[in-house]
């Protein structure tokens, strides 16, 4: 395992060299602070939905083109957001909204779990966020027989703590489905 974890360690540390190479090259030949926003971040291009760009042309003219198309293969040779100063910025693992839905960005060197890499309640209250609300005199009847429930339910749940009663709690809130309209089973 000694073995392994050096030789791990080695690449990593000769990636680091040559992505910091190649970022001393860039800054050799380009005045990289005027790329640069108000916190110090030079962000690559965005790439849209399924890599289609409007308008990305590779013009060579204007020094700010230049960069900006150095910076941008810069970025995806070495799977970078951007660079704060001397910092490169991973790719990160990113649920977004959309106006058609929502899109989970994983990046390529990711080793991918969804059970463990997403928050899946997270990502369903999320892409439920813009659902039209169901409407009509129906719908309203029963939230109103829920909230109705809800507060019947919290009161027995109070009535039985009020009488102490701890592990028949739970007996004492069955004793009171049929009072809430809750058939047994």
């Amino acid at each position: 395992m000694l073995v392994t974890n050096t030789i791990t360690s080695n690449v990593h540390s000769l990636t680091i060299q040559r992505s910091q190479a190649q970022w001393n090259s860039i800054k050799a030949r380009f005045d990289v602070t005027k790329f640069a926003d108000h916190k110090g971040i030079i962000r690559r291009r965005l790439v849209t939905e399924r890599s289609m760009r409007h308008h990305w042309p590779v013009r060579w003219t204007k020094t700010a083109d230049r960069f900006h198309a150095v910076f941008d293969v810069f970025c995806q040779r070495w799977r970078l957001y951007g660079m704060r100063g001397d910092q490169p910025l991973l790719l990160k693992l990113t649920a977004n909204l959309t106006p058609f839905g929502t899109m989970i960005f994983i990046p390529a060197y990711w080793s991918f779990d969804p059970k463990r890499d997403l928050n899946w309640r997270a990502i369903t209250a999320l892409h439920k966020a813009r659902e039209v609300p169901k409407q009509g005199p129906k719908l309203s009847a029963n939230q109103l027989a829920v909230r109705e429930q809800a507060i019947r339910a919290r009161e027995l749940w109070r009535e039985a703590a009020a009488l102490k009663l701890k592990r028949r709690t739970s007996d004492f809130l069955d004793a009171g489905k049929a009072e809430l309209g809750f058939a047994d089973g």
